[in-house]
């Protein structure tokens, strides 16, 4: 029986119009749509904190219903995207996450930050068995957590990327010493105390000559970052590692240049991370900090055809871009899809038992490979009773024993005249 739904997040429509500057119009009909007896999947987002990068790995997992609804669907049911704006706040998120448990809904892709992400899966999926697929959260901490397999993510852990920048600021940049400004966020201390382990182990003990934090969740257009500048540049580091969000980091560069910090014969190089990266920090960061700063970001591989379809089938859809992230959740999507197929079932237990096995964690099983834009031939196959190996957006998935991917990308990015190039990759 088909069931009429409408959009949850209404006001999103309007939002979308004015996605990314580069897009002058944007005109997509989500505001009513017919679904045939559907799964229902909720997806928790920062949307009226982040908002280009958040909106744009929104519109990913409309394409990916749309793509798979217009193919049959799954168990012949539909996809249903429900989403919810977690403002990145742990109360918001666990507030909207027992919402959506309350609605019948036991499948969440999301949230995006790592703190957010902690809090939805201790007070309320893992207690009430939901699944639970975040896009981009990167805590070491989620690896950690007794989930009873209900909790995955398609980033790979912060200790690898922590040791990436460390190494990188310290061979590459040939710097000796390092200051280190970060939220108190979950995943900023992780991120940044992985850091200084590192930068210590590689430049020797006491080059991490200042080790600064400032609290999260602050009004950043007024916020007065002055008294932990202070003491980040108070020992005059080589370089300076800035593990923040985008607004917050834009307000820091803008601090940093107008406060009383550098100098004709003093200027360090700055290193950040994925948490500003982003279409935002770009815009309301100050250009001369900016440029030739670099950083790290899980990516998915810019040579990969299916990451270079799946950009071009995103802009033939949406006249833009995505932003990082979107492959991602793009493909948690997909995986949903086929641990359901491969399943014949969409309970939270019965898609976690199989999400290895799609995504190509059975080694030494004869498996089939399956693409972006060939949803019909993976589920051809599965419902053969083939075991298929799902290589997405985001490249290789192939999740390990804690949920994690078992292999990945990052770039090396750097801010060059305004934009961000591509400096190197590093696979593992």
């Amino acid at each position: 029986m088909a069931k009429k739904t409408l959009l949850k997040y209404s006001t999103l429509i309007t939002l979308i119009l004015v996605v990314i500057s580069a897009c002058s119009s944007l005109e997509v009909d989500l505001a009513e749509i017919e679904y045939n007896d559907p799964v229902r999947i909720g997806v928790l987002l920062p949307l009226s904190i982040e908002r280009a990068g958040e909106e744009s790995a929104y519109l990913a997992t409309v394409f990916a219903a749309e793509e798979i609804n217009s193919q049959g669907g799954v168990l012949g049911r539909d996809i249903e995207i429900v989403v919810r704006d977690d403002a990145a706040s742990e109360t918001r998120g666990v507030r909207e996450a027992q919402q959506l448990f309350e609605e019948g809904i036991d499948i969440i892709v999301g949230p995006a930050w790592s703190s957010v992400t902690l809090a939805v899966t201790n007070q309320v999926t893992i207690p009430n068995g939901m699944l639970l697929i975040s896009h981009s959260a990167t805590s070491p901490r989620i690896t950690q957590l007794d989930d009873n397999g209900l909790v995955w993510r398609l980033p790979p852990s912060d200790s690898f990327q922590g040791r990436l920048g460390a190494e990188y600021v310290c061979n590459n940049l040939n710097k000796k010493t390092v200051g280190i400004l970060y939220s108190s966020s979950a995943w900023a201390t992780d991120l940044a105390a992985e850091f200084k382990k590192t930068f210590e182990e590689c430049a020797g003990e006491n080059s991490v000559v200042s080790f600064v934090t400032y609290p999260e969740g602050q009004d950043w257009t007024i916020y007065d970052f002055e008294p932990h500048l202070d003491e980040l540049f108070q020992n005059r580091p080589e370089a300076i590692y800035l593990v923040s969000y985008s607004k917050d980091g834009a307000k820091i560069t803008n601090d940093i240049y107008y406060g009383d910090y550098l100098s004709d014969s003093y200027m360090p190089s700055f290193f950040s991370n994925d948490g500003p990266y982003g279409f935002d920090f770009l815009v309301n960061g100050h250009p001369e900090i900016l440029n030739g700063m670099r950083g790290t970001q899980p990516a998915g591989d810019l040579d990969d055809p299916n990451y270079q379809l799946f950009i071009n089938n995103y802009v033939n859809r949406f006249g833009f871009r995505p932003e990082p992230f979107s492959e991602q959740i793009y493909d948690a999507i997909y995986l949903i899809a086929y641990a359901g197929l491969s399943a014949g079932s969409f309970e939270p237990d019965a898609i976690a038992s199989q999400l290895r096995n799609v995504s190509g964690y059975s080694q030494g099983v004869p498996y089939s490979e399956i693409n972006v834009n060939e949803f019909l031939r993976g589920k051809e196959l599965i419902e053969e009773g083939s075991d298929i190996d799902y290589n997405g957006a985001s490249g290789e998935i192939n999740f390990d024993e804690n949920g994690d991917p078992g292999c990945g990308l990052y770039v090396i990015w750097k801010i060059e005249n305004g934009n961000y190039v591509i400096e190197s990759t590093v696979k593992f």
